[in-house]
């Protein structure tokens, strides 16, 4: 299978969780701002209040740590939305692939291993998963940083 004709078929099947993917999307630029922003916060703090600590500082400090806290939240948040649409997505290429699997003539099973076809059905869709779970979500954080 071509590679366009398989990406067409995902976007297909990623399609159906627009808004999930979307929100998913929302919260990895979110948590990319914020985290682009900690280190400047933190210059700002060491250049201009550390030589005089109060209460204002001690605000700033506060105001420092939220943004992790909210950095964590977000980000927690951005990996399970992600991970909800890549189940979802696995689970509907499983049905799918099952719904084919039923389709065919007994031939196919005479020249085909059941380990061999529960086997490919089961990493394919494995691999899909990761893609969108781990990898899809770094790359999309790393195009949003490069920017």
């Amino acid at each position: 299978m071509a590679i366009k004709e398989a990406t067409k078929r995902l976007l297909g099947y990623v399609s159906r969780y627009k808004v999930l993917s979307a929100l998913a999307l929302i919260f990895l630029l979110v948590t990319t701002i914020i985290q682009t922003v900690i280190p400047l916060v933190a210059e700002y703090f060491i250049d201009h209040m550390i030589s005089h600590v109060g209460q204002k500082e001690a605000i700033f400090l506060l105001g420092y740590y939220v943004l992790y806290l909210l950095e964590m939240v977000t980000s927690f948040v951005g990996n399970l939305l992600f991970a909800r649409v890549a189940y979802s997505v696995v689970r509907d290429m499983r049905q799918d692939a099952f719904a084919t699997i039923e389709k065919l003539g007994m031939s196919y099973y005479d020249q085909t291993a059941a380990g061999a076809i529960v086997s490919r059905i089961t990493n394919d869709t494995e691999t899909v998963s990761d893609m969108f779970s781990g990898v899809l979500s770094t790359f999309v954080s790393a195009i949003f940083i490069f920017q």
